[in-house]
C-alpha cells in the first residue's frame, strides 16, 4: 500500500515547486511580503527579480540605482529603515520605468495613470496616489537621487539638497501626493521639518534597499492565472479517496 501514500505526496511536491518558482527571497523580499505586494498590485502571482541592492555603508549611490533601474519597466522598491529607535520595512511601486536622465517629475494626470503607491509592510499600510492634481507628480526621476515618489517627496531615498554625498544611507518622508489626506507620512508620523541635511521633512536611516522588476508567473510557457494550482488541488483531492488522509503542514 506504500504507493498509495506516495502518489498524493508527488502532487503536493509538484505544487510546491510551482509555488516556489513564483517566489523570490533575497534580502528583504520574503514570501509573505511578496504575497502582500501582489495583493496590493491586484494582478495575480508574479515572478520578482532583484535588479539592485544596497546596504548602509557600502557606498552605493543614486547613480548606481539609476544605472540598474532606468528603463527596466515597472518596479517595486523595498527598504529597511530606522526612525526613532524603530525599524520598518517600507517602499513604493512605480508603474513606469525610472529615468534618471529626465531630471524632473513623471506626471500622471489621469485617474487611469495614477496607479503608483507607497507602503509600509510593518504596519500593513498603503498610500495610493491621489486622484487629483496633488497626485499628478508621480515620481521624481533624477540621476542624483534614489527612488522618489510625490511632489514634496512623500518618500525619497538619498539626499535631495545636494549638501551630502548622494549615497542611499538615508531618506525622508512627507505627505502630499499620496494617501488622500495630508498630515501623516507612510511611517505614521506627522510631517515635521528638520534642519538635518540642510532642511528636510522626517528623515530616516536606511539599513538596506532592494529594487525588483516583476512579471506574471509562467507555467509551461503560459502565464499562470491560478488554473495550474486549481488542477493540482483537484488531483490531490481525487486521490484522497483512495488513500488515508494526511494533514499538510
Amino acid at each position: 500500500m506504500l504507493h498509495t501514500r506516495i502518489a498524493p505526496l508527488l502532487f503536493v511536491a509538484a505544487f510546491s515547486v510551482i509555488a516556489t518558482a513564483a517566489r523570490a527571497d533575497p534580502h528583504l523580499l520574503t514570501p509573505t511580503n511578496q504575497s502582500q505586494l501582489e495583493a496590493w498590485l491586484g494582478v495575480g502571482p508574479q515572478q520578482f527579480t532583484e535588479i539592485f541592492s544596497a546596504v548602509n555603508g557600502d557606498g552605493k549611490t543614486a547613480e548606481d540605482f539609476n544605472a540598474a533601474a532606468d528603463f527596466k519597466g515597472a518596479t517595486f522598491t523595498l527598504a529597511s529603515v530606522n526612525r526613532g529607535g524603530n525599524t520598518y520595512l517600507i517602499g513604493g511601486y512605480d508603474p513606469v520605468s525610472w529615468n534618471g536622465t529626465l531630471g524632473d517629475w513623471i506626471e500622471a494626470t489621469t485617474t487611469a495613470t495614477q496607479t503608483a503607491f507607497i507602503f509600509n509592510l510593518t504596519s500593513d499600510t498603503i498610500q495610493r496616489e491621489n486622484h487629483n492634481v496633488t497626485g499628478d507628480p508621480q515620481t521624481f526621476d533624477y540621476s542624483g537621487i534614489g527612488p522618489t515618489w510625490g511632489l514634496n517627496f512623500d518618500l525619497t531615498f538619498g539626499d535631495y539638497t545636494g549638501i551630502l554625498p548622494d549615497t542611499l544611507n538615508y531618506g525622508s518622508t512627507f505627505n502630499y501626493s499620496y494617501g488622500g489626506t495630508f498630515g501623516t507620512d507612510i511611517l505614521g508620523d506627522p510631517d515635521e521639518f528638520t534642519p538635518l541635511h540642510g532642511g528636510i521633512y522626517n528623515p530616516f536611516t536606511v539599513n538596506g534597499l532592494d529594487v525588483y522588476t516583476f512579471a506574471p508567473v509562467v507555467t509551461g510557457g503560459v502565464p499562470d492565472n491560478g488554473a495550474t494550482a486549481a488542477m493540482l488541488g483537484a488531483a490531490v483531492m481525487g486521490l484522497s479517496f483512495f488513500c488515508p488522509r494526511r494533514k499538510l503542514s
